[in-house]
Formats: structure tokens, C-alpha cells, sequence
């Protein structure tokens, strides 16, 4: 009858995961990362499925795992929080049966092998681990020095009946009879279904004439749909623990090229060996370039009060720039165009050839009109030292001139007043000079994070004193 009731009990109560956000996005890099053992990969899954609500049953399916794994890992997280992502180890100790680990008036022999000694070592040492459960691995590891209950009592100022019952409990269970037996704990005070609700709204459009949802917005709907109220920080910590931020929002360009990747390749092994019978220039015009003045002076930073910048100005007019960046270098050649026109851009071709005396020049452009127009076309037919590369349609991200174009605004041209187009000019002209004298290196381009391999590599990743726009990695 016993052995029948255990076995129609229910099942124990699972403990809550909490995660704040640097403990999300550290869970997150565990499980993105190759290196990790394939064990604590799955733990971290386990632990971010368990912080957005979901039962170890319905966790056990997705993740084809068995359910008792996934109970046990979030209960080791619960009490040791990181160290217990690490599969426990299976103690070496002497079998001693069940009834035997308590009764006995013998103590338990423990004998650790080495990842078994530094499993323990970690939860003693670690921030988050419960001071109870720091004891516990004390008691095991000073019984694997030896010692007996008395001895471990008085070095850690316990009873002898604590000692006895925490190895007792090793020897039988190994690391899970460390942790507490579960208790029911508090109910959940929402279920599962009103937080999918939340999820299936936030991903879909909000109501008219809304653009975007709020808080106070999903809160709401919510009480309209015939759910419970719902405060606006268990909201956001759902929207959190999900990693789901509906206020964020970023633009996007679909490239519809059918030879979109044949394109991007090409560029990309440009990028990373460089032809030696030439040079490789990236090109592109930042045309329409306000010269615009402000009414009144700036006022200076102050302590406790940003820099303001009066925001009415006059218009002066717009300047057009033409500029090639030398990939291998990084020096910028430039020269303003008025109009912006093929036949502007010819001549800039021209005076790069002069630059460029010998060898091939490859050009990387995006497909703007001036350097797609017929005339163009015939330039390029005529003179065959120029080999141009073109980016694929709505992808000029792909192209590095688009980089040195966002320093030079950031650095030289924003929250700029200037009295005229010359004024404007001299202040481009002063930047590009600055620029191919304490600026000019090649950019650590970058393709999904990780850094291009070559022969160039390294000459890519030095002087690390240069500032840090200079350094930053363009990913694509």
C-alpha cells in the first residue's frame, strides 16, 4: 500500500526561476556556444525555458530530453544558480542502502574522484550559492578528507546529527541528495495560458490607431479579452525573461537581387585577399550634405546639464561629395561635385586613374544612377584598367565607403554650424585630411561576427590606439 501510494502521488513542485537580465543574456551565451559541453548547453536551455513559465513536462518534449533532467536542473539552479549548469558527477562511494546511510552507527566513506572534489569546490565558492547548501558540500568534501562526524561538527559548528544526515545523504543520492526535498511552494498566481495570451498579442499588430504596444496597452487588452489584471512589472518581466521588446523597432530593406549571394561573395573575398595586380577602392557618393547655420551659439556642457544646440537654423545651401576608400590602407580620396551627375563621376574616375597610375583599379559600387548610366557604361568599356564590382540591390551596407561616411558625420558635420557651402567644404576637406593622417587603416571587416580570415588578417587588427570607429568591425 505504501509503494501504491508513492506512486499516485503527485509530482513535486518544481521551484521558480527568476532571471535578471545580465543572468538571461549569460544563459543565452552558454547556449549559443560550441565550446560548452553539450550537457551544460542543454542545462541553460532547460533553466531559460523554465524562466518564461514552462513545465518540466512540456520542456522534456521540446527539448527531447527526459523529465527528470530537466527537474533536476532547475533544481539545482534554484540553489547553486551557475554551477549548477555542470552535470553532477556520481559520487564513488561505497553502496551503503538506503535505510543504512541513516541507521548505521558507522560514518559513510566518501571517496571523490577529481571532477567530483571540483564540482563542490565551485558551489562553496560561488556568490549565488545558498549559504545551506555551501555547508552541505563542506560537510561532503571534509568527509572525503577523512574526517568523521564529530570532527566535521566542531570545524564547522554543526550538530554531529546535521553531519551524519548531509553525508548519509551523499552516499546515498549522490549530489541530488544535497538539495532539499521539494515542497508545493506558493501557486502560481497566473497560469500558463494568460501568458501565451500575452505572447500571441505582443507579436501580432496592436489595436487602431495604435502603432506599437505599451505596457498599459497589454495590460488592457487583457482585461477587454476577460483575463485577469495583470501589473505592468510581472508584464515586462514575461516580455523579459522571453526576450521580446515591442519597443523596439528597426528598419529594413529587402534585397529581391537574384544573384544577391553570388554578389556578396564576390565582395567578401575581395575583402579578405585583396588582388595584388591592383588596388581595391570602395566607392560612393554622401550627396545632398546640408550647410545649414544655427541661429544662436551652442550652450556648453555643464555638470548635470547635457550640451545644447539651438535647433532653428538657416539653409545655406547642400554640397555634394564624392569619395573612394582604399580598402588596404584606408586612406580616402574625395572631391565635391556640383552637379551630381555621370559626368561628375567620370572625373572623379579620371583623377583616381592619376592617382592610381599602374596596375588595375577594382571599384566597389552600389547601383546609384550616375554609376549605372550609359555614360558610364562607356567609360568603363573604354578603359579597362577599371573593374567594376557592384553590390547587390538595396545592399550598400556591403560597401565600406558607408562606414568612413557615418564617422564623418558623427565627427566632423553633426551638431556643426556652418556659414556657407565653402565653410562646409573646408570642414570635409580638414576631416579627410585629418583622417589619411592619424585615422587611415583598413577596417576589421567582419562576416557574422567573426572576423575574415586571410593573409591580411593581422594587418587588419592593429594599431590599437587608433580610436574605436576605426576599429569596429562592419558586420555583414
Amino acid at each position: 500500500m505504501v509503494v501504491l501510494a508513492a506512486q499516485l502521488a503527485p509530482p513535486p513542485a518544481e521551484p521558480p526561476i527568476r532571471l535578471n537580465a545580465s543572468e538571461l543574456r549569460r544563459l543565452r551565451r552558454i547556449s549559443r556556444d560550441p565550446k560548452s559541453s553539450p550537457s551544460r548547453i542543454l542545462a541553460a536551455k532547460v533553466v531559460l525555458h523554465a524562466a518564461q513559465g514552462t513545465t518540466s513536462e512540456r520542456i522534456a518534449v521540446e527539448l527531447d530530453t527526459s523529465i527528470e533532467t530537466a527537474r533536476s536542473v532547475r533544481r539545482r539552479f534554484a540553489r547553486c544558480g551557475f554551477a549548477g549548469l555542470e552535470e553532477p558527477p556520481s559520487p564513488s562511494v561505497a553502496y551503503v542502502p538506503p535505510a543504512a546511510a541513516f541507521a548505521s552507527p558507522h560514518a559513510v566513506r566518501i571517496l571523490l574522484r577529481g571532477s567530483e572534489k571540483r564540482h563542490l569546490e565551485r558551489i562553496v565558492r560561488a556568490h549565488r550559492t545558498e549559504q545551506r547548501m555551501a555547508l552541505r558540500a563542506k560537510i561532503v568534501l571534509l568527509a572525503n578528507l577523512g574526517r568523521n562526524n564529530s570532527e566535521i561538527a566542531d570545524e564547522l559548528g554543526v550538530s554531529v546529527k546535521t553531519a551524519r544526515k548531509w553525508r548519509g545523504r551523499f552516499g546515498q543520492c549522490g549530489l541530488e541528495g544535497l538539495y532539499d526535498e521539494p515542497r508545493s511552494g506558493r501557486p502560481p498566481v497566473f497560469d500558463t495560458t494568460l501568458r501565451h495570451e500575452v505572447f500571441t498579442a505582443v507579436v501580432g499588430p496592436p489595436p487602431e490607431p495604435y502603432t506599437r504596444w505599451t505596457l498599459d496597452l497589454l495590460a488592457k487588452h487583457l482585461v477587454d479579452s476577460g483575463f485577469a489584471s495583470v501589473s505592468l512589472e510581472t508584464l515586462s518581466y514575461w516580455l523579459r525573461t522571453a526576450d521580446i521588446k515591442p519597443h523596439r523597432v528597426r528598419g529594413w530593406l529587402d534585397s529581391k537581387d537574384p544573384n544577391f549571394r553570388e554578389k556578396r561573395d564576390r565582395i567578401l573575398a575581395l575583402y579578405r585577399n585583396p588582388p595584388k595586380d591592383g588596388v581595391l577602392l570602395s566607392i560612393d557618393e554622401k550627396t545632398s550634405i546640408q550647410a545649414r547655420e544655427r541661429t544662436r551659439p551652442d550652450q556648453p556642457l555643464r555638470p548635470g546639464r547635457a550640451r545644447r544646440v539651438e535647433w532653428e537654423y538657416r539653409r545655406h545651401g547642400i554640397v555634394h561629395l564624392l569619395a573612394s576608400f582604399d580598402v588596404c590602407t584606408g586612406r580616402v580620396v574625395g572631391e565635391f561635385a556640383d552637379p551630381n551627375n555621370s559626368a561628375a563621376f567620370i572625373n572623379f574616375l579620371t583623377k583616381l586613374s592619376k592617382l592610381y597610375p599602374k596596375g588595375k583599379i577594382y571599384l566597389i559600387l552600389d547601383n546609384g544612377t550616375t554609376h549605372c548610366s550609359l555614360e558610364t557604361k562607356r567609360f568603363f568599356s573604354k578603359h579597362k584598367r577599371f573593374v567594376p564590382v557592384f553590390t547587390p540591390t538595396h545592399a550598400s551596407w556591403l560597401n565600406q565607403i558607408e562606414i568612413w561616411f557615418s564617422a564623418l558625420s558623427r565627427h566632423a558635420l553633426r551638431y556643426r554650424s556652418f556659414e556657407s557651402q565653402d565653410d562646409l567644404r573646408k570642414q570635409i576637406e580638414a576631416y579627410i585630411a585629418h583622417h589619411n593622417r592619424e585615422l587611415a587603416m583598413p577596417f576589421e571587416w567582419t562576416t557574422k561576427g567573426k572576423p575574415l580570415t586571410g593573409a591580411t588578417a593581422k594587418a587588419r587588427r592593429r594599431s590599437r590606439s587608433i580610436p574605436r570607429d576605426f576599429r569596429m568591425a562592419a558586420r555583414c
